[in-house]
C-alpha cells in the first residue's frame, strides 16, 4: 500500500481527473483500489441508485442528492473502529459538511492515509488533528467485493 500511495503522492487535484497524473479523492480511492486489485463498487452503487443518468457525481455539493458514498460503504463495506484501520481500508471525512462525508481516502497503515483535497496535491499525512476532529468513519470492503 505504501509503494501505491508513493507513487501518487503530489499528483494534483483536478476536476474533471486524469489519473494518474490528476485525481479528486473519488478518483484518487477508485486509483488505488484498482491498483490493490479491488474494483471501487460502482455497479453496485448505480444498482442501488436506479438508473445510472441519473446519478450526479456532485453529490456532495447538494444536500439533497443521494450521498453514494454512504450507498456503497452499506453495500460494500463492513464498519470499522479506528483503532482497527488496515491498509487498504476507506477512511471518510466530514470535511465540508457537519453530517455527511463529504471527502474520501485510503489508509495506508493505521496511521496515515492517502487523499487528494481539492486545490491540493495528493497527500500521505496522520490520522490527526483537523482529520480526526473531521473523521466520519472507518469501512473496510467485503472480501467478495474484493477480486
Amino acid at each position: 500500500m505504501k509503494v501505491i500511495a508513493n507513487m501518487v503522492v503530489d499528483a494534483p487535484f483536478a476536476h474533471p481527473c486524469k489519473p494518474p497524473e490528476s485525481f479528486d479523492c473519488v478518483a484518487l480511492v477508485r486509483y488505488v483500489y484498482a491498483a490493490l486489485g479491488w474494483p471501487f463498487p460502482w455497479v453496485e452503487i448505480v444498482k442501488a441508485c436506479g438508473d445510472p443518468s441519473k446519478v450526479d457525481l456532485n453529490w456532495w455539493k447538494d444536500e439533497t442528492q443521494p450521498n453514494y458514498f454512504e450507498i456503497a460503504i452499506k453495500i460494500a463495506c463492513d464498519t470499522i473502529e479506528p483503532t482497527e484501520l488496515y491498509a487498504g481500508d476507506l477512511v471518510l471525512f466530514k470535511m465540508t459538511h457537519p453530517d455527511r462525508p463529504t471527502h474520501a481516502g485510503v489508509s495506508v497503515d493505521g496511521s496515515q492515509f492517502v487523499h487528494v483535497l481539492a486545490d491540493a496535491k495528493v497527500q500521505c499525512p496522520r490520522l490527526t488533528g483537523i482529520y480526526e476532529r473531521r473523521f466520519y468513519g472507518a469501512y473496510r470492503i467485503k472480501k467478495e467485493f474484493r477480486l
